[in-house]
């Protein structure tokens, strides 16, 4: 679970066929206040979710959580006050809504896997491409004075997240770079 010693009542993981995945530490990773960075193990096709906790001590204010998938943001939640109760408050985000016509579509979290292969040239687009591909992000907020706006009839997933194609092995020299997220 990624937990900040800052936040100890937010509890963050990624949820695979019913179970949380194994998370593994980052040695190399500086330790920032307010960042905790852990790795998963990603299974290729596996629908995935992330899930939220939230305990005691109990935060002053609605937490907003955004989920920012190969570094694009696809969806975020208001978690209210109201639904704090013990022994804890419990989400979890399969993936981003879109309403098209009225009628909501869920477009699943999940697991692919990368095309690597040695004979494709690699290119300085690939390489930005590719810079943030593979990270599940979540960032909490507090929110101090949410109020409801008027509802919003049309929402198309706007967020692209885009297929690269084969990758230049070069291309992943150094990193524990195995799969995107779609």
């Amino acid at each position: 679970m990624a937990i900040l010693p800052s936040r100890p009542g937010i509890n963050i993981t990624v949820k695979c066929n019913g179970a949380s995945l194994q998370e593994y530490e980052d040695e190399d990773e500086d330790d920032q206040p307010n960042v905790v960075t852990k790795y998963v193990e990603a299974i290729s096709g596996a629908e995935f979710g992330v899930q939220w906790e939230i305990a005691a001590p109990w935060p002053a204010y609605t937490v907003l959580f955004d989920i920012y998938i190969d570094q694009k943001w696809v969806t975020g939640r208001f978690c209210k006050q109201v639904h704090f109760k013990p022994p804890k408050f419990i989400h979890l985000e399969e993936g981003a809504l879109s309403v098209v016509n009225g009628q909501e579509f869920l477009h699943k979290f999940a697991f692919a896997a990368l095309d690597v292969d040695d004979a494709v040239p690699m290119q300085d687009k690939l390489m930005k491409d590719i810079k943030g591909m593979g990270e599940i992000t979540v960032k909490a907020y507090y929110v101090k004075n949410l109020q409801t706006s008027p509802t919003v009839t049309d929402r198309a997933l706007n967020t692209k997240l885009q297929e690269v194609g084969k990758i230049p092995e070069k291309a992943l020299k150094g990193q524990t770079l195995s799969h995107s997220t779609s």
